[in-house]
């Protein structure tokens, strides 16, 4: 009651503005010593306000945290840890029986230390490992950094709304829901990269913007810590109005600041006095704002290393507010002879000398940049060594991948047709239709105008990593002593007779469960597991789909089938039966 009363006195006292204290008091008394039920929720929106801004906060500096200290696994070295790592430590195939997978590793997370030794390369790992295990230690510390979260949006709203906090400086996801929860965006996740773009050193106020006049579909990545609930039970999360999610109608595109150079480690350095020749073109071309948007290569302004995000904050010791005067006190300069000027620039970034816990909004700018670079290293490197794919794809269903912005594979969707062909996350599209391609616009751009002109199976190309890029992290010896092989995956064609039975017996997902002895498919060493992906070259995902494009092929007269099945390590074949390939 004490609280009720206490509620209401204030309400009346900043809100209806009474004269005194008396007049609450006498208003209370009027509500029979109760509190009215509008009151009662007030109250309990503004408790659900300061929680949710809480949660959020803790969130964020979770997240910073991990981005910072990576996530901390104890290994046991006397069992094998199930997980196959590219030359650059970073994980490929992870066993879901296996010991990593307990743990919570999972594909594509980079191993950044172990036992408090930095590695390097996979082959430091296994040594740094194998050490361990001939001094007698059991276990061992090995600590992680888990890829962004990568989300695809393809219509608004996106169901997130951003802010940017105020100490570390960080843009980051103020509410959640619909599409963004559905993916496990969670309040606090900081977002990284918006269609291809940094976003970390923008104002709030262009994130905002860009969200809502982005291109759809649209990439997002987003840095977010890991083991933290997906949802907070009972809270109301509260968008401030200014945060809210608006959706723009369309409109022509207005220039913006660009972002900051991905490859270099931020911190804000301070400004600098140039000295320019205006007898000569100064070679940059600017944003409306004062900030360079391109440094034309081999001008002076290049040559005085002035680049792209750079932002002019005065000529000759005065102010400029915009490029038409900064353009009218260049050109006046000019007329009267005055060729050599300083002009004060505010420089776009500085390496930073140190990694460390940010504690302020440097810091963490810092952080998200050497993040920013060792991601892009790690793509660099994974380009290496490359082999080409040719598949066929058929355009009367979605392909299932998602690319970058330079036609790499960020995520193959389970069960897709990108799935059933065997392209994985880091393959790179090479040309589709005998046309090459460089980014995901033009390739789409393209498949729209196959679909227009009725075409539906066309040839593609794909760089994927050479198998001979990963290797195996299994340092723990079997039972025998020897190591355990890694689970590889190759891709086996077999024609079968039409006017046969196949022999095989097939899951729903068209896995054999069963291979007929004495059956075309046993002679041909057709093995149990093995996984049916296409039929005549037509990607298959269940048994119905291949019980219909069978009938079909006989109806047409067909005789022989091929059939395409992806076999691994683990399948039942014998050393004995050896599959014949076609």
């Amino acid at each position: 009651m004490a609280h009720s009363a206490s509620l209401l006195r204030t309400f009346y006292l900043d809100l209806a503005r009474l004269a005194s204290k008396s007049e609450a008091e006498r208003g209370i008394a009027y509500f029979h010593n109760s509190v009215p039920r509008v009151l009662e929720r007030k109250e309990q929106e503004l408790e659900a306000k300061r929680l949710s801004a809480e949660v959020t906060k803790g969130m964020l500096r979770a997240t910073v945290d991990q981005l910072a200290r990576g996530i901390t696994v104890i290994v046991d070295l006397r069992r094998p840890l199930g997980c196959v790592f590219n030359d650059t430590l970073v994980t490929k195939t992870v066993q879901e029986d296996g010991q990593g997978f307990a743990l919570g590793i999972r594909p594509n997370w980079r191993v950044r230390s172990v036992g408090g030794m930095e590695v390097q390369k996979t082959t430091d790992l296994k040594d740094r490992m194998a050490k361990l295990i001939s001094q007698g230690l059991k276990e061992v510390a090995i600590v992680f950094s888990p890829p962004p979260i990568v989300a695809s949006f393809e219509k608004r709203p996106m169901g997130f709304t951003v802010a940017k906090d105020s100490e570390l400086g960080l843009v980051h996801v103020s509410s959640s829901t619909g599409v963004a929860r559905a993916y496990g965006i969670r309040p606090g996740a900081i977002v990284a990269n918006i269609g291809g773009t940094e976003v970390s050193s923008l104002r709030i106020e262009h994130v905002r913007d860009m969200l809502k006049e982005v291109n759809l579909p649209v990439s997002v990545h987003f840095e977010q810590a890991r083991g933290m609930p997906n949802t907070v039970a009972g809270m109301i999360q509260h968008v401030p109005e200014e945060e809210k999610e608006v959706i723009a109608a369309p409109k022509e595109e207005a220039p913006r600041p660009p972002p900051r150079d991905p490859n270099v480690p931020m911190v804000v350095p301070p400004p600098c006095d140039i000295e320019v020749d205006l007898s000569q073109p100064l070679g940059i071309i600017w944003y409306p704002s004062l900030v360079v948007k391109n440094v034309k290569p081999g001008s002076q302004a290049a040559r005085l290393g002035i680049g792209p995000g750079w932002e002019v904050l005065g000529l000759a010791g005065e102010e400029v507010k915009d490029v038409q005067e900064l353009e009218k006190r260049l050109e006046a300069l000019k007329a009267e002879g005055c060729l050599g000027q300083s002009m004060m620039f505010q420089p776009a970034a500085v390496p930073a000398t140190e990694v460390k816990t940010p504690s302020t909004a440097a810091d963490a700018a810092a952080m998200l940049r050497e993040r920013a670079a060792t991601v892009a290293r790690e793509e660099e490197e994974a380009r290496q060594n490359m082999r080409e794919v040719p598949l066929e794809l058929d355009l009367s269903q979605p392909l299932g991948i998602l690319f970058n912005k330079t036609l790499e594979a960020e995520g193959v969707t389970d069960g897709s047709q990108a799935a059933r062909l065997g392209v994985e996350a880091g393959w790179r599209a090479v040309s589709l239709a005998g046309e090459t391609f460089t980014n995901t616009r033009d390739l789409v751009a393209k498949i729209q105008a196959l679909k227009a002109e009725g075409a539906t199976a066309v040839p593609a190309v794909f760089a994927a990593p050479s198998p001979g890029e990963t290797a195996d992290m299994e340092v723990a010896p079997e039972a025998n002593g020897e190591k355990r092989p890694p689970p590889t995956e190759e891709f086996r064609e077999i024609t079968m007779d039409l006017s046969q039975p196949l022999g095989i017996s097939f899951t729903d997902d068209v896995v054999a469960k069963e291979v007929k002895a004495g059956s075309q498919a046993d002679k041909l060493g057709v093995g149990r597991l093995w996984k049916l992906a296409t039929a005549a070259g037509a990607p298959v995902a269940t048994a119905k789909e291949l019980v219909a494009k069978i009938k079909g092929l006989k109806s047409e007269g067909a005789t022989e089938v091929i059939l395409r099945f992806a076999v691994t390590a683990d399948s039942g074949e014998t050393p004995a039966k050896k599959p014949r390939t076609e």
